[in-house]
Parts: C-alpha cells; sequence; structure tokens
C-alpha cells in the first residue's frame, strides 16, 4: 500500500457505523442552526410556563444522543420539553421511565445506517405496555443513507419516522396538541437492569 492510499474501512461495521453516525451529526448540526435562528426571530414570544415533557431516547450511539440535543436546540421556542435520557440506557429502565414520569409522547433517535433491530424492540415494548403513547423515531440521513422502507418500525408500532430533524420536530409540535398537558419532569436515574437487545 502506498503512502498515498487509505485503507478500505467496512461501513458495514460497528466501528465504521459510530464514525460515519458521529460524522453526519456534525454536519446536521450546521445545517440546523441557521433554520432555527431564523425562525426564533419570527417568534419573539416566551416559551410557555407549562410545557408537555417528551422523553428521547438514542438508540444505539453517541450520535444518537447528538441528535438528540439538536432536537431539543430546534424544540426551544416550543411548547415542548425534550428531556434526554442516557446513551445505554436500558429497556425496562425506559418502560419505567414512561410510567413513573407520566410521559405522553417519547423520541427515539437512531441514525443510518445502523440496523433497526434495538428500536424495534424498545417500540414493541413501550406499545404493547402503553397503547396510547406516540412513538416518533428519528431516522436522520441523507437520501444516500436512508431506509429502503419504514415500514418494519411502524409494523412494530411507531406513529411516524422523521428522516430529517425539521419534519420529526413539525411531527412533535402537532402531536402535542392532541396530547394533555402535563407539568413538566425531570427523568430519574435508573439502575441497569436488561440490555437493549433485540427479541
Amino acid at each position: 500500500m502506498t503512502t498515498a492510499e487509505k485503507p478500505k474501512v467496512d461501513r458495514r461495521s460497528p466501528y465504521a457505523e459510530k464514525l460515519i453516525t458521529a460524522d453526519r451529526a456534525a454536519g446536521l448540526i450546521k445545517s440546523v442552526q441557521g433554520k432555527h435562528k431564523a425562525d426564533a426571530e419570527e417568534d419573539k414570544s416566551s416559551p410557555p410556563s407549562v410545557r408537555v415533557p417528551i422523553l428521547g431516547c438514542p438508540a444505539n450511539a453517541q450520535g444518537d444522543e447528538v441528535a438528540l440535543r439538536m432536537l431539543h436546540h430546534l424544540l426551544e421556542d416550543s411548547p415542548l420539553s425534550l428531556v434526554i435520557a442516557s446513551n445505554g440506557m436500558m429497556t425496562s429502565d425506559i418502560v419505567t421511565a414512561v410510567e413513573q414520569q407520566g410521559y405522553r409522547i417519547v423520541c427515539i433517535a437512531d441514525l443510518p445506517p445502523s440496523t433497526t433491530s434495538r428500536t424495534r424492540y424498545l417500540i414493541k415494548k413501550l406499545r404493547s405496555t402503553f397503547p396510547d403513547l406516540k412513538i416518533a423515531v428519528g431516522r436522520l440521513a441523507p437520501s444516500t443513507l436512508a431506509d429502503d422502507t419504514t415500514k418494519p418500525l411502524l409494523d412494530a408500532g411507531a406513529n411516524f419516522i422523521g428522516s430529517t430533524l425539521a419534519e420529526t420536530g413539525e411531527y412533535l409540535r402537532q402531536a402535542v396538541q392532541v396530547t394533555p398537558l402535563v407539568n413538566s419532569v425531570t427523568i430519574t436515574e435508573f439502575l441497569p437492569s436488561e440490555p437493549l437487545v433485540a427479541a
């Protein structure tokens, strides 16, 4: 191998997926910041004192958590309060958080090219326990990495699959209009009890 050549990385490997995810998340931050600032200029009103809490769950890697933080920033001027769970939080702990804290909406960030097996498992657990829960999934990616179909996630019980931050944020804003208002909450730290794995 010459000095000009670079080693090939298997894009399907977990390590490569993390690199791709982190790089894509960094690019999304730059693209969203401009739009959010413009929208904020149009609406100078103060955020409402009573806000609807949404539990944000990163599905796999650090990039998923970064995407949720970007979404939190995008929703700052809305009646929503996005509470981000710790990366690696266990399935049973997420279910317990929804039950004890009274969340009505959950948003799962799962950036491609990762598979959706973990997310589908979490959705199924949430849907079987909370039939009326609103579940949104952010599969945020450019068209070259987008999923061929969203059917597996919808079949698992998701209400909405978003491919961009803007459309995911818009869905959450609309969902709050049909979701009962509850006081803002802070997620409790739970001890891990079971891994987030596919059935």
